[in-house]
């Protein structure tokens, strides 16, 4: 049996995304697996103020996988860069004799520690983030010093992992060195949705839970309540002729954040406040019965990279519709059989698509199949196999012989 590569998971806190994979990676035979958190988010009920909610998910973060945190020097947890700062983290890493280091992104000042440390090392640094384009929230000068910046982080790694088309786009873009990507698909935990799902509440229960109509058909989109998320086109959209007539329709919004207030005014504002449901912040299983309470899963944005929430509404069976501008689109949707994509703020595009789905039981039938075949084929197996063989590739060129 050839050898395991032993790699370090630099993560910059447990994420109910990421267990999922890190578990994955640490059960298979050609990996011995060590990951090291950057903080305690997600285990320590600390606050997101982007969610207005306790990041203390429900679900098992740590087990499955070897690990270990170091401590956080930041007192800024939630700004971007700065967030992570973490001196310890090179002496962990030079500690043992890693054969990787898998990063997740560039912008953070720990993640620049773990190339200083892979570099002095020997070790081979694995890129892995799920970026598309430029931020347009920040000035034109700020995008151009961040393209340098992630350029040259992202020709010193030997290995750069690509989760979609528009990503590697973007990574070669920016600088990545073709020879250097290999695919690693944007993934939820498909096993433990499935396990979720099989203990969750019934419809009828999750329903009266949250005082939702008896005998409606609901839609659902979620999302963090903020502008680029354009919760507000989903609100809307049940106000054009193709929807605003059908009251039995109602809209699930599941989520929290400053464009909250607005987004409930909206709602009373076009006479929507009995057909919109503002649900709040769902842990993951409540979350999982809210999806699967629903007949249609909606994304709006105009800024996406590669949104969970799409992954995890296909792997539970729904229908689909979603902007354009969700660049995962171009992977997990396949207009006409398991859902459909729509210019981003086309308003009678999206409701057009959404009576298309809701008016065809049949069809909503198939497109949820399709849902479940397209998640099963991005799973986190995939991406780890895939991870295994640039390694091996890797390996084998430095020993000058074919992997």
């Amino acid at each position: 049996m050839r050898p395991r590569h032993r790699v370090a998971v630099v993560a910059p806190h447990p994420v109910q995304y990421m267990g999922g994979l890190w578990r994955t990676m640490a059960s298979h035979p050609r990996l011995d697996v060590h990951v090291i958190f950057l903080d305690t988010v997600g285990i320590d009920g600390t606050v997101d103020p982007t969610l207005h909610a306790a990041l203390k998910w429900d679900i098992p973060l740590l087990e499955g996988y070897s690990h270990e945190f170091v401590r956080n020097l930041s007192p800024f947890r939630f700004t971007p860069v700065v967030h992570r700062l973490n001196p310890g983290l090179p002496g962990r890493l030079l500690a043992d004799r890693y054969d990787a280091v898998m990063v997740h992104g560039h912008q953070t000042l720990s993640n620049w520690l773990a190339l200083y440390a892979a570099r002095r090392s020997g070790a081979r640094l694995v890129y892995r983030g799920e970026a598309h384009g430029q931020d347009r929230t920040l000035p034109g000068p700020v995008n151009t010093l961040n393209a340098r910046i992630q350029g040259f982080f992202l020709r010193s790694c030997a290995a750069v992992a690509v989760s979609c088309e528009a990503n590697r786009d973007y990574l070669v873009a920016r600088g990545a060195y073709p020879e250097a990507l290999f695919p690693m698909p944007c993934a939820v935990d498909n096993e433990q949705l499935q396990r979720i799902a099989r203990g969750a509440a019934p419809p009828q229960e999750f329903c009266a839970r949250h005082g939702l109509p008896e005998g409606s058909t609901f839609l659902i989109s979620v999302g963090r309540f903020v502008d680029h998320k354009r919760m507000d086109d989903v609100i809307a959209a049940l106000a054009t002729p193709a929807l605003r007539d059908h009251p039995d329709i109602q809209l699930l919004l599941v989520g929290d954040g400053p464009d909250r207030a607005r987004l409930e005014d909206e709602a009373r504002r076009r006479g929507l406040a009995e057909r919109v449901h503002f649900l709040g912040f769902l842990n993951q299983q409540e979350l999982v019965e809210a999806i699967r309470v629903a007949e249609v899963f909606v994304l709006a944005s105009w800024r996406d990279a590669s949104p969970k929430a799409l992954s995890e509404a296909l792997c539970l069976g729904l229908p689909v519709v979603c902007s354009a501008n969700v660049l995962t689109s171009r992977d997990l949707i396949e207009p006409g059989r398991n859902g459909f994509v729509f210019p981003c703020g086309d308003l009678d595009a999206l409701a057009g698509h959404l009576a298309e789905i809701l008016d065809d039981p049949e069809l909503r039938r198939a497109m949820g199949e399709q849902s479940r075949r397209i998640a099963r084929a991005n799973d986190f197996e995939t991406g780890v196999e895939s991870l295994v063989e640039k390694l091996d590739a890797l390996q084998g060129a430095a020993d000058g012989a074919p992997a």
